[in-house]
C-alpha cells in the first residue's frame, strides 16, 4: 500500500474497508430478497395474469403473446420496462420495474384488461380451474341450457416418450372443437379438455356461461353447515312423504 503506484487504491484498501463492504453487500442481499418474496406473494394474491394471457391468444388468435424488453440505468440498477403484442396490438407496462417478471406481469395485466376487461370473468375463470371445480358437469348443463347437443369428449393415449404415456382428450360442444392439456389419467384429460371449453365460453363473453359458472360459485358459497341442514330437511321430507 506504501508502493506509489497503488496510492490510487489505499482508500480501498485493509481491514475497515472490506468490513464495510461486506455490511453493504449483505444488507444489499437481504434487501433484494425481502423484495422478492413481496413481489412473489402480491402476484400470488393478484392472480398472474401472463398465463391467462397465453391462454386467451391461443384460443381466440392461434398464437402466442410476443413480450418486448428493454432495460435502463446500470447492471445493478437496472430497470425493466415491457411490451406485450396480442395479434397486431401492443400493450406496454405502466411504469418502469425493477424484475423482468414484474414488468411482464404488468404489460400482460393491461393486455388482458383491454381484452377481457371484466374483472368478473377474471375470477370466473379461476373458480373454473379449481381442481375442486365440476367443470364436466358445468358443461352438460350449459348446452342443456342452450338447446343444443350434450358435449361429446374423445380420449386417446398420447407416447410422450419411450416410457411415459398421457392422456389427451377433446370435446366437441356446438360445432367446436377444444383441446385440453394432456394428463396422467382419460379421467383428468377429460377435465382438462372441458376446462379448455368452458375458458373460451367464458373469454369470448358468452353470457349464458357467464350465468352457469356464476350459479356454481354461488352454490359453492353455501356455509357447509347450511347444505347439511338443507340436506337432513329433505330427507326428513321424503321420510315423511313414504309414510304417508
Amino acid at each position: 500500500m506504501e508502493k506509489p503506484e497503488y496510492a490510487h487504491l489505499a482508500h480501498r484498501m485493509g481491514v475497515e474497508h472490506l468490513a464495510k463492504s461486506i455490511s453493504k453487500h449483505l444488507e444489499d442481499l437481504v434487501k433484494s430478497k425481502f423484495s422478492a418474496t413481496k413481489l412473489f406473494k402480491s402476484f400470488d394474491m393478484k392472480s398472474a395474469k401472463k398465463g391467462l394471457l397465453q391462454g386467451y391468444s391461443l384460443r381466440s388468435f392461434g398464437s402466442f403473446p410476443i413480450y418486448e424488453v428493454s432495460t435502463e440505468g446500470p447492471p445493478h440498477d437496472m430497470r425493466f420496462r415491457c411490451t406485450v403484442r396480442v395479434r397486431d396490438q401492443a400493450y406496454a407496462s405502466l411504469c418502469d420495474h425493477r424484475h423482468l417478471r414484474e414488468a411482464e406481469e404488468d404489460a400482460a395485466a393491461v393486455a388482458y384488461k383491454d381484452n377481457l376487461g371484466d374483472d368478473n370473468i377474471d375470477m370466473l375463470l379461476e373458480m373454473v380451474n379449481k381442481a375442486n371445480f365440476h367443470v364436466t358437469q358445468t358443461l352438460k348443463e350449459f348446452t342443456i341450457k342452450k338447446s343444443i347437443c350434450e358435449p361429446c369428449f374423445s380420449s386417446s393415449m398420447v407416447h410422450e416418450t419411450s416410457k411415459m404415456t398421457r392422456w389427451l382428450s377433446t370435446v366437441e360442444v356446438d360445432g367446436q372443437v377444444f383441446i385440453g392439456e394432456t394428463a396422467r389419467s382419460k379421467q383428468l384429460s377429460v377435465r382438462k379438455a372441458a376446462s379448455s371449453a368452458i375458458t373460451a365460453f367464458l373469454e369470448d363473453g358468452d353470457a349464458l356461461m357467464v350465468s352457469v359458472v356464476q350459479g356454481k360459485r354461488l352454490v359453492n358459497a353455501v356455509p357447509t353447515k347450511l347444505k347439511h341442514d338443507s340436506t337432513k330437511k329433505h330427507r326428513r321430507k321424503r321420510r315423511k312423504i313414504r309414510h304417508q
